[in-house]
This record gives C-alpha cells, structure tokens and sequence, in this order.
C-alpha cells in the first residue's frame, strides 16, 4: 500500500543490527494481515509490533524516540506535524514536502524516493545515536511552530492581502 510499512519492516531488520531498538507501528487496514507475516518472519520479528490503531497519537509519540514514514505518496503528512511537535526526529522517504517540513538539520535525514540503502543509514545512524536524536528533536520542536495556528492565521492573512492587492 501507499504507507509502504514493508519498507520500514525490512529496513528495521536492517538498521538495528546491534538489536537495542523496538519498532511499533501503528494504523490498521487491509494489509494488515501480509504485515503481520511480514513482521514475524523478520529476523527482528521479537522487536516489532502492530499495536493498531490509536486514539492516543500524542501517547504514542511521548514513547517515541524515533519518527519514521514509509510512504510512496504523501503531501503533507499531519502526523509528521504532530512528531515534529512532540520533539522527535523524522525519517520519511522525501515524497511531497516532507523535506521541505523539517528542520534543515533533519533534512539529511529524509532520502530520496525508492533509496531504500540511504532509508536503512538513516534510521540505523538515527538508533545508534542518541544525541543525534535529540538535537533533530529540537530543532524539528523549534520548526513546528511554523505550523501552529497563529503562524497560519498570518500567512493565509498576508496571502490574501496580496491576492487583494493590499499590501499584508
């Protein structure tokens, strides 16, 4: 499917070769059940889990210490905004403005489409180092205010100004 969490299934598998991180992913729908032979297959298969959907995304995200996307297609992902707000570092194929949503600092961290060896190195450089983690953490909390509703309020405010041809 679009959310392509096959890729992250096997780039897990790849990425944590010194076996210390767990992988939850969370959703539901009609591949559920090939990802669920997916993931007990893996050779990480004790590390993963399908926790389904969830009412709690912000829970979900304060257990995080990584954010990662899968996807084939995306534009702009709201949960990508939340994990930015919750201070977490994001790892996401570069499809749509992804790259473009996080800090610069996180950028190197969103490779192109379909580099599925760039997608493992990130997320194994993103595992295997803690500080990395927490100074793209930063930096994406810091960027996500670019997102919150005052900022929007005045952008679309100074957009339609413009359109109006007043100046904003």
């Amino acid at each position: 499917g679009e959310k392509n969490f096959a890729r992250l299934i096997a780039a897990f598998a790849r990425a944590d070769e010194g076996q210390r991180a767990r992988l939850v992913i969370y959703g539901e729908g009609p591949q559920q059940d090939d990802l669920r032979g997916r993931a007990a297959q893996s050779p990480a298969s004790d590390r993963i889990s399908l926790a389904g959907p969830t009412a709690a995304p912000q829970a979900a995200l304060a257990g995080a210490d990584i954010f990662a996307l899968s996807s084939d297609t995306e534009q702009t992902p709201i949960s990508l905004i939340e994990a930015m707000a919750s201070g977490l570092p994001a790892l996401a194929p570069g499809v749509g403005d992804i790259r473009l949503m996080v800090s610069a600092a996180n950028a190197a961290f969103i490779p192109a489409p379909g580099d599925e060896d760039a997608y493992v190195a990130a997320l194994a450089a993103l595992i295997d180092d803690a500080g990395l983690r927490e100074r793209l953490g930063r930096a994406n909390l810091a960027k996500s205010a670019v997102f919150g509703e005052t900022a929007m309020i005045e952008a679309f405010r100074a957009l339609y100004a413009r359109a109006a041809g007043r100046a904003p």
